[in-house]
């Protein structure tokens, strides 16, 4: 099968793409040049005054043309109406979604400079004297030449001021006739499109560093967002191994002193025992923790999504918690679901039963249930696991804080359930299901307990 051609542009489209006017890719640009269009020629009037005065002065001098009176008159007119115009412009309301028609508009208004300068040959043209022909060719080439230079990073007035200028001495020039007048004409000609290639370029290389500027600060912004981010994971890891040393040490100083009470002629008391369990339980809960905080910051950890039954879970989860939960006197429920859910079931055990070992140890008295209900969740059908107990719940100022690793709400020892709430929202492996840690209790009831 033959492959389709794409049709090359005309010269229209081509020149149209080279020299054309259009809004640039950020719009930010158009705003930026709109504004300094307004700060940076507002006070060019009295430089351009300066150089008409000296020209109309001197071929005034050299020719004695009332002319020339005429064209000053006009050319100060132009000046001082530009200088009441940009005076009167608001640059810091310039919007960026009208940017370019704003600039357009500012830039359209050269057109009018441009006219009045392209009057001059014809109001006090020296065609009588060849002298004054190339000196009135020298001046008004030479000062338009430095115009568009000046105009250069906004095009369109550039080209409005520097055609009209070139044109109309060319065409006054070739008029004229004879050989300077004719070779004069012409070089005007090329004048005009060399000035206009110059221009051009120097135009797309100074929006080019305006782009440039804008890209680096969105750069440099980001750079700066990163270093935050940074520098909070690095004060939040700070905070971590802080939280982290208490814990390991207050287990590991208990546990030293119970080894040292042992006697290798007396066997151990019970009590003594329960404690040493008691503390190396707390350890293991601690290292645990820090180690799934390391494997989550580190992507240690692979994720191996497939369909999981909840049910053979959950009751894998009673009866490793059932004992405990009767030691306390607590009532120990595992809803029962047909819930099959995308998830990886080792993951998901380590977390429910970080919350479920959470949820015996602080609730004094009542009841952990564990349950999963069926939810809508942006237009899809959900499960939501829940484990819930009848503690003192947690407050609502302490509800974001919660999420936070080793965070201990009045708890201290409650880490495992902390790091699983904060490895629940930040790290997706653990939030293939929603997990969702709430209290039951009635207020009455937390007021209760705590009087």
């Amino acid at each position: 099968m033959p492959e389709a051609t794409v049709a090359s542009p005309g010269p229209l489209a081509a020149l149209r793409r080279i020299w054309a006017d259009t809004p640039h890719a950020n719009p930010l640009v158009d705003q930026t040049l709109a504004r300094t269009y307004v700060l940076d020629t507002r006070d060019t009037p009295f430089s351009a005054a300066f150089t008409a005065v000296t020209f109309w002065i001197t071929f005034l001098v050299l020719t004695g043309d009332k002319g020339t009176l005429v064209w000053a008159a006009l050319v100060h007119g132009m000046q001082l109406h530009m200088y009441f115009h940009l005076h009167r412009e608001q640059p810091q309301d310039y919007r960026v979604e009208q940017a370019f028609e704003i600039r357009r508009r500012l830039e359209t208004r050269m057109l009018f400079p441009g006219i009045v300068w392209a009057l001059a040959p014809w109001l006090f043209f020296p065609g009588d004297s060849q002298p004054l022909m190339l000196l009135m060719y020298v001046f008004a080439g030479g000062m338009t030449s430095a115009s568009a230079a000046a105009l250069a990073q906004w095009w369109r007035a550039a080209v409005l001021f520097t055609v009209p200028c070139y044109l109309s001495l060319s065409a006054r020039l070739l008029l004229e006739g004879g050989t300077l007048g004719t070779l004069l004409g012409c070089l005007a000609l090329w004048q005009m499109l060399a000035t206009l290639h110059y221009t051009r370029k120097q135009n797309r290389l100074l929006v080019r560093s305006i782009e440039s500027g804008f890209e680096n600060a969105r750069l440099a912004d980001a750079l700066s967002r990163q270093l935050d981010h940074v520098a909070q994971l690095a004060a939040q890891r700070a905070r971590i191994f802080a939280a982290a040393n208490h814990d390991l040490r207050q287990p590991m100083h208990a546990l030293s002193m119970f080894v040292a009470s042992l006697s290798p002629s007396q066997p151990p008391q019970p009590q003594t025992l329960r404690f040493m369990q008691d503390s190396v339980d707390a350890l293991r809960t601690s290292v645990d923790a820090l180690l799934d905080i390391a494997q989550a910051d580190g992507a240690g950890t692979k994720v191996r999504l497939h369909a999981v039954p909840l049910a053979p879970l959950l009751q894998a989860l009673h009866g490793r918690f059932a004992g405990d939960a009767a030691a306390k006197g607590l009532r120990l429920r595992f809803a029962p679901t047909q819930a099959v859910l995308h998830a990886d079931a080792r993951l998901l055990s380590r977390l429910l039963a970080n919350l479920v070992d959470n949820a015996i140890k602080y609730t004094p008295r009542g009841t952990v249930l564990v349950a999963a209900r069926r939810r809508r969740v942006d237009g899809k059908d959900a499960w939501r696991i829940e484990v819930r107990d009848s503690g003192l719940g947690i407050a609502d100022s302490l509800r974001e804080q919660v999420f936070e690793p080793f965070f201990q709400a009045d708890n201290p020892g409650a880490t495992a359930a902390a790091v699983s709430a904060w490895a629940c929202r930040w790290w997706p492996a653990w939030r293939a299901c929603c997990i969702r840690a709430s209290s039951c209790v009635p207020p009455q009831d937390a007021a209760a307990r705590s009087a």
